[in-house]
């Protein structure tokens, strides 16, 4: 169960935005749909520990992360949770092996124990990586990059994977084949996940249940379930009712969709 209820301000000499964010949920995927600028990374990184609300809570699993009133407020190292960052923040003078162990060092301990060296192993492996563990980032392409990304945000057995558009920066074709990636993930991790993005492709590929979000507020959540047509994922979600498929696109659709395919 994930339950968010926060009140955040941030003003500057030209604007000022105010999120009263509360939603609650105990579905495996969560998405935040809204357009650019609704709040959504505030609140994931509220959520994270890396900014203070004003007011509310946040409890994953029955745990409280933040609570205004009882003053709680743990470190977001003692939150217990993953975050995929949008532009994947990976540190550019780290290997690839490192920068997925990262979260397992600290300046006391710089090296990996045996146990944490296994599991960065073992994830490299799971995610196609291993032969390029010594690799730096730049040298990685989109999707590489956001594997290992992925991987360093799995490295610390999180209790909840935040993922901030985690499509976005990746051309139309990988975005595809990375969203099955994600749902295998999903599937074998078992791990519950907040999903925040514009494209509604993500919410019918990922999503059980979709917040609405819009001017810092959750207007109204969307079952959206397995099988959901998609025209109906489209009105429920305020959107325009998506185009019809011509057989060239079903056909194109389909073997994109073949392994192998990309």
């Amino acid at each position: 169960m994930i339950d968010v209820d926060l009140k955040l301000t941030v003003a500057d000499r030209h604007r000022r935005f105010d999120l009263a964010m509360r939603f609650a949920s105990d579905a495996p995927v969560v998405a935040l749909f809204g357009p650019s600028g609704a709040g959504k990374s505030l609140t994931l990184q509220a959520i994270a520990g890396l900014i203070r609300p004003q007011a509310g809570h946040v409890r994953i699993g029955g745990r409280t992360l933040y609570d205004q009133q009882a003053g709680v407020d743990l470190p977001a190292a003692q939150r217990g949770v993953g975050y995929l960052f949008q532009d994947y923040a990976l540190f550019p003078h780290l290997t690839v092996r490192q920068n997925v162990g990262f979260g397992l060092t600290s300046w006391r301990r710089r090296q990996l124990g045996a146990a944490d060296a296994r599991r960065v192993d073992g994830l490299l492996e799971t995610f196609g990586l291993t032969a390029l563990a010594a690799s730096r980032p730049e040298g990685l392409s989109g999707g590489q990059r956001q594997r290992v990304a992925l991987a360093r945000a799995l490295a610390c057995e999180p209790a909840l994977l935040l993922l901030d558009e985690p499509f976005a920066a990746l051309n139309p074709m990988l975005r595809q084949s990375l969203r099955q990636e994600l749902a295998l993930v999903r599937q074998r991790w078992r791990i519950p996940m907040l999903l925040i993005t514009h494209d509604v492709e993500d919410v019918l590929a990922l999503a059980d249940v979709a917040c609405v979000v819009e001017h810092g507020q959750v207007i109204r959540a969307v079952d959206v379930g397995q099988g959901m047509e998609r025209a109906a994922v489209h009105r429920s979600l305020g959107l325009a009712p998506p185009p019809l498929e011509d057989d060239r696109t079903r056909a194109v659709r389909r073997l994109l969709a073949l392994p192998g395919a990309l």
